[in-house]
């Protein structure tokens, strides 16, 4: 079964999906100042990653996609919304 986690960072949000195979894919990833989500390596350590997503290039919607892409050299794909003003 696919879950889903949606944690609001009172800034940005961070979507974790979760794969049957215990695989991850993120959307967004923002620190929260809280204690609504775990840091994101803590949730992402010894696991697959099958995709990083920004869906636009705002600080606050990717701050914490950093550390991830800098711990986890396999990421198979990384989304970006691309858009024209």
């Amino acid at each position: 079964m696919l879950k889903l986690d949606f944690y609001e960072s009172g800034e940005g949000e961070t979507i974790v999906l979760t794969f049957p195979s215990g695989g991850l894919g993120i959307v967004d990833a923002h620190p929260s100042s809280s204690t609504s989500r775990q840091e994101i390596l803590q949730i992402t350590r010894g696991k697959t990653i099958h995709f990083v997503c920004l869906t636009h290039p705002h600080k606050d919607h990717g701050a914490d996609l950093i550390p991830i892409l800098e711990q986890h050299p396999d990421i198979k794909a990384f989304l970006a919304y691309s858009f024209r003003c």
